[in-house]
């Protein structure tokens, strides 16, 4: 990872215990949740998905919320702790 890679992946690590409370306020999670309703509706469990920037997966969540499971997910993040917080963080997904 080169200098720029690590200081903005640093700069997530900071922010990652507090993520959720941040976004959360402004909208984000009741957001995506409308989005995903207006995807075309799929078969659940057929997708492969990959949620890049994944950060605490807000945007999976909203999805597996209105769509269901899909067949596989993969979160990616250049935040270590932005994927920890997700793992360790028990949560709904917006309705």
């Amino acid at each position: 990872m080169d200098g720029t890679s690590k200081h903005l992946a640093a700069r997530y690590d900071a922010a990652a215990k507090g993520w959720q409370g941040k976004i959360a306020p402004l909208g984000y999670p009741a957001a995506y949740a409308e989005l995903v309703q207006q995807l075309a509706t799929c078969e659940a469990g057929t997708l492969d998905i990959l949620d890049a920037g994944a950060g605490c997966a807000d945007f999976s969540s909203a999805f597996i919320g209105e769509q269901g499971p899909p067949k596989s997910l993969t979160l990616l993040d250049i935040s270590a702790d932005m994927l920890e917080a997700l793992t360790c963080a028990p949560r709904t997904p917006p309705k």
